[in-house]
């Protein structure tokens, strides 16, 4: 078993580590048990019959094949047991082209095997010559090895274990129930700190390159399609640091729709009385019947007042045809449905009509039907103040912006004048997809409340998670696919530190107990 004795009287080398005497002694009686109980009792896995005397043949280091068999960082050596117990993942061609001698020349038998070595799914098997006159031992590798000497099976099981979305821990209990030796979760996690950045760039080229492509056979149907030039070469020179400064057609390939509600008071518990949409030909507008009498102030603002003995909306006193809010939402929502998943902006969206109109679809129980057709929010009321000083335009106002950067005055107080104004103005502003959040982001914020009350994470930080739009429910099935290291693998991808990490895992840890 030893292959090289070292000067020291407490160490020997065994197959290229250093170990003490009484750990290899141990470890050859238990091998030598294991082989004789082998021989005398029915095994699972008796694929072959083994000759004892190949059980009881050492191997020495003149030998073994001159092979160089580095195990690269992203293998490790599995624990030793007899090479005829368990499965194998082997390839057939890999292995055909070494069962031949390496100095006679003479095929090699599986049942002249004397041990293995195992590096994760893939090993090296130890087989002597059949030759009487030669009896040298071959090393034969059961797959093959990249560049880095590392077996290729190894990193197909990380690749597969993303396209199954498993965790390290999944991997080895799956391959122990099949009875193959399993890849170490440690080595897993070693081939994904390796082979991550090469994967998220195959994934961001293959995603330009379909983009591209759907570009190129994109037919402009009237309406306002912001195109995409991602330059990949500027943005490695560059970084994200002039990111905010790049305009929206470079970045978003997608339709915009400025929106926007007016409601029967000033509160977020006010009901919407009308609802206005616009992507540069087609409009949307409509008028809702409330149910909450149109407080005296929000009247003098919009012009709308309700009579409900009539059920008759009138605007600036003229008579308009209003419907029930739920109706209202469905056409909204089939007006969307035409469009390619459109980004939705408004003006102060963020604070004041995104919460309003997301607690009417809750209401109606039509969010989820509502949400497949948009691909988020953005608020150009922060365009505004990143890009202007309050120096320069006098006050964030959109009535005052319009004005300011298109010399133009408008109904504010009107939903169909407000959203083809911003439409308008859209060209004066600078957006990215960084500035896009999710439109549900409230509701998102909320489900993290019982870490808030823990006081393991701040409101701020429940909102960041939300405008990723993560929710607590993905965190668990993070957790609970590979506990701490499924957590961080989601939290680092979007940017959070180790410290949310632990504080979400101290969380769910706790629960489950």
């Amino acid at each position: 078993m030893a292959d090289d004795r070292c000067g020291s009287r407490r160490y020997i080398r065994v197959k290229g580590r250093l170990a003490k005497k009484g750990t290899v002694n141990r470890s050859e009686n238990m091998r030598f048990l294991n082989e004789k109980s082998y021989s005398t009792s029915n095994q699972d896995h008796d694929y072959v019959a083994i000759p004892q005397h190949r059980l009881d043949s050492t191997i020495s280091s003149h030998t073994v094949q001159d092979r160089d068999i580095h195990v690269s960082e992203n293998v490790e050596i599995g624990p030793t047991k007899p090479w005829f117990q368990g499965r194998r993942v082997v390839e057939l061609a890999v292995l055909s082209e070494n069962m031949n001698c390496a100095k006679c020349n003479s095929w090699l038998r599986f049942v002249d095997i004397v041990d293995e070595v195992i590096y994760g799914m893939a090993s090296y098997l130890y087989i002597s010559c059949p030759n009487s006159a030669c009896q040298h031992v071959n090393l034969v590798p059961t797959g093959k090895r990249n560049s880095n000497k590392g077996f290729d099976v190894n990193s197909k099981v990380y690749l597969a274990m993303l396209n199954a979305g498993m965790g390290p821990n999944q991997v080895v209990k799956f391959l122990s129930g099949c009875n193959i030796p399993p890849v170490d979760a440690s080595t897993l996690r070693k081939i994904q700190k390796k082979l991550a950045p090469v994967v998220i760039s195959a994934a961001e080229t293959s995603c330009n390159d379909a983009q591209k492509e759907e570009l190129d056979c994109s037919v402009s149907d009237g309406l306002e399609i912001q195109k995409v030039c991602h330059d990949k070469g500027e943005s490695v020179k560059e970084g994200d640091t002039y990111g905010v400064e790049i305009e929206v057609q470079g970045q978003i390939d997608t339709e915009t729709i400025p929106s926007k509600i007016k409601l029967t008071g000033l509160s977020r518990n006010s009901d919407i009385t009308q609802l206005a949409a616009y992507d540069g030909s087609d409009i949307f507008n409509q008028y809702i019947m409330p149910c909450q009498k149109v407080s005296a102030t929000a009247s003098s603002i919009t012009g709308l007042t309700y009579d409900f003995h009539s059920n008759q909306m009138y605007h600036h006193g003229k008579p308009v045809i209003s419907k029930d809010v739920r109706v209202v939402l469905l056409d909204f929502i089939e007006y969307l449905s035409k469009k390619k998943k459109p980004i939705l902006f408004g003006h102060n969206i963020a604070a004041y009509d995104v919460p309003v109109l997301l607690k009417k679809l809750q209401e109606s129980h039509l969010l989820s039907e509502f949400l497949q057709h948009i691909t988020g929010c953005i608020d150009t009321l922060k365009l505004a103040r990143r890009k202007f000083s309050k120096s320069e335009v006098g006050n964030y106002k959109q009535q005052n912006l319009v004005s300011k950067l298109l010399g133009k005055e408008y109904d504010a107080h009107d939903a169909s004048a407000d959203v083809t104004s911003l439409h308008e103005l859209l060209g004066q502003l600078n957006y990215s997809e960084k500035d896009i959040f999710a439109f549900n982001v409230t509701a998102l914020t909320d489900t993290f409340t019982p870490l808030m009350r823990a006081s393991l994470i701040t409101k701020p930080t429940a909102r960041r998670l939300a405008q990723c739009g993560l929710c607590l429910r993905h965190l668990q099935l993070a957790f609970k696919r590979d506990t701490e290291n499924g957590l961080r693998y989601v939290l680092s991808e979007h940017g959070f530190n180790a410290k949310t990490v632990k504080a979400v895992t101290s969380f769910l840890t706790n629960k489950e107990e």
